[in-house]
């Protein structure tokens, strides 16, 4: 994926710890990046830092002149997966209704999106899921 340059790696770093990390890559348009992925240390999670480290990546995406952020939650209504989704929604991700089943893993899955420009409309889950399943085609190849 690396060699491919199909992706790149966000860091959040506080002084000599990496405390964040995200892995993107861009829509099949390039209209969007998709995060592919995103953590904290779990033992600075509650202290606004993921908020903040999704602030930082909004102004890159701006600075790409990108329209959108997409990415994909567990669509299963556990509480994990209901506190994942209300950490984007407080990001600005709008959740889609498409529930999407892949046939690689058991849980069910549904796309949000963050919209950067204005002109963009929010786009619906089974489009958005497009663009996922693209990346993931190419990212994941061997």
């Amino acid at each position: 994926m690396f060699k491919r340059k199909l992706c790149f790696v966000q860091l959040l770093i506080d002084g000599d710890e990496v405390i964040a990390m995200s892995l993107s890559g861009y829509s099949h348009d390039r209209e969007s990046v998709i995060i592919d992925y995103l953590t904290l240390k779990a033992e600075r999670r509650g202290q606004h830092i993921g908020s903040l480290f999704m602030d930082q990546i909004k102004l890159w995406c701006q600075d790409q002149c990108l329209k959108s952020i997409i990415i994909e939650v567990e669509a299963d209504p556990t509480p994990e997966n209901l506190a994942r989704i209300r950490f984007w929604e407080r990001c600005g991700f709008q959740l889609t209704s498409y529930v999407h089943h892949y046939i690689w893993v058991p849980e069910p899955y549904q796309a949000m999106q963050a919209i950067l420009d204005p002109s963009t409309i929010l786009a619906d889950g089974e489009a958005l899921f497009r663009h996922i399943t693209t990346f993931h085609r190419k990212a994941y190849r061997k």
